[in-house]
C-alpha cells in the first residue's frame, strides 16, 4: 500500500513528506520530499543590507534562532577584520547557549510525547519557557531575537535578566535530572528507542552529519573544541559522546549537552566583563567561509562581498540537510510509530534544510 505522510500531520514537525510504501505497518519503501518550507532566504539576502539579513538568520532554526544570528555576524566579521568588543563575546556565548539548551528540550520532548511520557514532557516544556520569557525580558522578543548586529549585540544584558539567571538555570538542571532518571527506569520509551535508527560512526562521517547526531554515534566533533571561535577555549566543558547511534543515544546525548551548557553558562557570568557591546562595522570585498557549532551540528555561512552594502551572494550549509538525506534509510523495515520516533531524535529542521 501506498500513502503519503505529512508535511502537515502533526506528528511531521519537521516539514517533510514521506512517500511510503507499506508492509501492513512496517515500511517497505520510503522517499522524502523537501521544500514545504522554502523561502528563499539567501536569495532574499542579496536584496538587503548586512545588517537587515539578521532576522532571515533567525528563522533559519526558529528553535535556537541566536546561534544562527550569531554565526552569521561571525562571518560577515570575519570578511570585514572586524573585531568586537569582549563583552559582546561573553554575551553571544550566553545567548547561544541558552538556546542551545532551548533546543535541546524541544528535542527531547518531542521524542517523549511519542512515547506517551506526558510528565517528562511537560517538564522540559516548563523550562524551554521560562528561557524564552527571558529572552522577552533581555531582548524584547520571546523566539525571534533579532539580538545580534554586525558588529556585536544591538542592546546590552540588563541587570534584570542577568539576575534572573542563576534560578533558571537551577531549574533546568532540576528538569533535565529529573527527566532523565524518568527515562532510565522507564520500559516503554527503552523499547521504542533503543536500537532504533542507528547511526555508526562510519556513516555519520560519510554523510556528513555533525552535532549530537555524530556525537551519538562515537564521532566526537564539535567545532567549539575543534576551532574554538569566541571565547569557548576560555571556559571547561567537555565533548560527551555515546556509541550505539540509536534515537536512545540521541536523546541521552542532549541530556549530557544540556549539562555541558549549563556549566559554560555559569562560567561566562562569572567572567562577563564590563564594556561596550557593539563597535562601528565596514565591510570590505571578499568571500569567506565560517562556521559556528548549532544545537543540530556545523551551521556554515559562505559570504560573498563586492564591497558594497549589502550581500553579493549568501549560502547555508545547515546541518538538518545530510540528517534528512540519511532519514529514510535509518527507517525501513520499521513500523510508521517507530519512524517518528527516529524522526523526533534526529530533530530535522525545515526552516534550515529549505531556507
Amino acid at each position: 500500500m501506498s500513502l503519503s505522510f505529512g508535511p502537515l500531520h502533526p506528528a511531521m514537525r519537521s516539514g517533510l513528506r514521506l512517500a511510503l510504501e507499506l508492509d501492513g505497518e512496517r515500511i517497505a519503501g520510503v522517499d522524502t520530499e523537501i521544500g514545504y518550507c522554502h523561502r528563499g532566504v539567501e536569495k532574499e539576502a542579496e536584496t538587503r543590507s548586512w545588517q537587515q539579513v539578521v532576522p532571515l538568520m533567525s528563522r533559519l532554526n526558529y528553535y535556537s534562532p541566536p546561534i544562527a544570528e550569531a554565526g552569521y555576524c561571525m562571518a560577515v566579521e570575519a570578511l570585514g577584520n572586524i573585531r568586537i568588543p569582549e563583552r559582546a563575546a561573553w554575551l553571544r556565548m550566553l545567548y547561544s547557549e541558552l538556546a542551545r539548551i532551548a533546543d535541546h528540550l524541544i528535542a527531547i520532548s518531542d521524542v517523549l510525547i511519542h512515547c506517551g511520557m506526558i510528565d517528562g514532557t511537560q517538564q522540559l516544556m516548563n523550562e524551554r519557557e521560562g528561557i524564552v520569557r527571558w529572552f522577552g525580558r533581555a531582548c524584547g522578543a520571546r523566539i525571534m531575537s533579532n539580538v545580534f548586529k554586525v558588529g556585536g549585540c544591538v542592546r546590552d544584558l540588563s541587570n534584570d535578566a542577568r539576575g534572573r539567571l542563576p534560578k533558571q538555570i537551577d531549574g533546568i538542571k532540576r528538569a533535565s535530572n529529573t527527566v532523565r532518571n524518568l527515562i532510565a527506569r522507564h520500559r516503554l520509551f527503552s523499547d521504542r528507542t533503543h536500537g532504533m535508527g542507528a547511526v555508526s560512526a562510519e556513516d555519520a562521517k560519510a554523510w556528513g552529519i555533525t552535532g549530537p547526531c555524530a556525537r551519538a554515534s562515537g564521532v566526537p566533533y564539535d567545532i567549539r573544541r575543534a576551532s574554538p571561535y569566541y571565547f569557548y577555549g576560555d571556559v571547561e566543558w567537555d565533548v560527551p559522546t555515546c556509541e550505539n547511534g540509536d534515537a536512545y543515544d540521541r536523546i541521552l546525548i542532549r541530556f549530557e549537552e544540556i549539562d555541558q551548557s549549563v556549566k559554560i553558562l555559569e562560567q561566562v557570568l562569572e567572567k562577563l566583563p564590563s564594556g561596550p557591546v557593539c563597535v562601528d562595522s565596514k565591510i570590505a570585498e571578499g568571500c569567506l567561509y565560517s562556521s559556528v557549532e548549532a544545537a543540530n551540528g556545523e551551521l556554515g555561512f559562505l559570504v560573498v562581498s563586492d564591497g558594497g552594502d549589502k550581500p553579493y551572494r549568501l549560502h547555508v550549509k545547515a546541518p538538518s540537510f545530510p540528517i534528512a538525506q540519511i532519514y529514510p534509510k535509518l527507517i525501513k523495515g520499521l513500523n510508521i510509530c517507530d519512524a517518528i520516533v527516529v524522526l523526533g531524535s534526529l530533530h530535522v529542521v525545515a526552516g534550515e534544510v529549505d531556507r
